[in-house]
């Protein structure tokens, strides 16, 4: 006689196992169709951040988990009825130094701009923010480089302006590289290739009073500008670059030989920060053969480039009646020196 209790024990067994085997089945299946590719789990690039374990309404939570083991059967997600395992994968790029790229001026440019706005670009593959290194350095001298660190923005004007010049055979080269701004690694780009630039004088000089009317003189009677009535010539630096200024006259007057002469002056009134020297006494202007020297280093900055020339005239004893000019002639020329080596 079959123990009618043992059998349904028996039975009840029965359907525990195919239970069991069923929940496996499911696990198993599931565990296979989410594999994630052993390529991917095992790169460098992927780790576990987290790992949540629950049976039963039983959590236990590991965050930045990492296994021993090798990953390439673990899948995304893996669940049964009563248990489940949860995994995470953070995927990271390796943080890479950004490029630099020059883009004006060309190399070998020549410019009369002492001032030159330069520009260039920087590129990060993972779009941090950047700032930039500039170096512009004179060739064969050092007074006058410049070195400019941490800087925003992708162009740039130096200042004050730049001081040699390739009329002097004087030159120099720039190049630029940049920098992460808030990276841990704050990776800096190589130096781009130096370009060359060329800064050229340019002589400009012209008179914002051009003509001076004394009106009429008589014999030995004496008029000059010193006081303004009329007004003196005035003079303006109008180039980039500190010049020297030079006089001459053509004949004014008809009895006395046309040569330099006390009947025929003039002078600079004064200078004061716009030239390093001037002659502020009366001189004899010399004949269109001759010049003199009248400024040193006339100032071309704005507010300090111009100079009143005063005028001073006599009428020489024999001199016939009728209309006297003179034109007077001012001559520019570069006051500037080679770069100390």
């Amino acid at each position: 006689m079959v123990n009618k209790k043992n059998k349904n024990l028996k039975n009840k067994e029965v359907i525990s196992f195919i239970l069991i085997s069923l929940i496996s089945l499911i696990f198993l299946l599931f565990f296979n169709a989410n594999r994630v590719s052993a390529d991917l789990t095992n790169s460098s690039s992927y780790s576990i951040y987290s790992l949540s374990i629950s049976n039963g309404g039983t959590n236990t939570t590991s965050t930045n988990y990492i296994n021993d083991f090798l990953l390439n059967e673990i899948s995304g997600g893996i669940s049964s009825l009563n248990y489940g395992i949860s995994l995470g994968f953070w995927h990271s790029t390796k943080n890479m130094p950004p490029t630099i790229e020059l883009l004006s001026p060309e190399d070998n440019n020549v410019t009369n701009d002492r001032t030159p706005t330069f520009t260039y670009h920087g590129t990060d593959s993972e779009g941090d923010s950047l700032i930039y290194d500039i170096n512009i350095t004179g060739v064969g001298f050092s007074a006058d480089n410049r070195y400019e660190t941490d800087y925003i923005g992708e162009s740039y004007t130096p200042s004050p302006d730049l001081r040699y010049l390739a009329d002097n055979n004087d030159y120099y080269e720039w190049t630029v590289r940049t920098c992460e701004n808030e990276t841990d690694e704050l990776y800096c780009s190589d130096w781009a290739t130096p370009r060359k630039i060329n800064i050229t004088s340019l002589v400009v000089i012209s008179l914002i009073v051009d003509s001076i009317n004394f009106g009429e003189m008589a014999i030995k009677e004496s008029k000059n500008t010193t006081t303004d009535s009329p007004e003196p010539f005035k003079m303006e630096n109008q180039g980039n670059c500190y010049i020297n200024v030079s006089l001459n006259a053509t004949q004014l007057w008809d009895s006395v030989n046309y040569e330099a002469s006390n009947y025929f002056q003039a002078k600079i009134r004064e200078y004061l920060g716009n030239a390093t020297w001037a002659e502020t006494s009366w001189f004899q202007l010399p004949p269109i053969t001759g010049l003199i020297t009248a400024v040193d280093s006339l100032n071309y900055s704005s507010g300090a480039s111009t100079l009143k020339t005063d005028i001073l005239l006599e009428v020489p004893p024999e001199e016939p009646a009728g209309s006297k000019s003179s034109q007077i002639n001012f001559k520019a020329s570069l006051a500037e020196y080679p770069a100390p080596a």
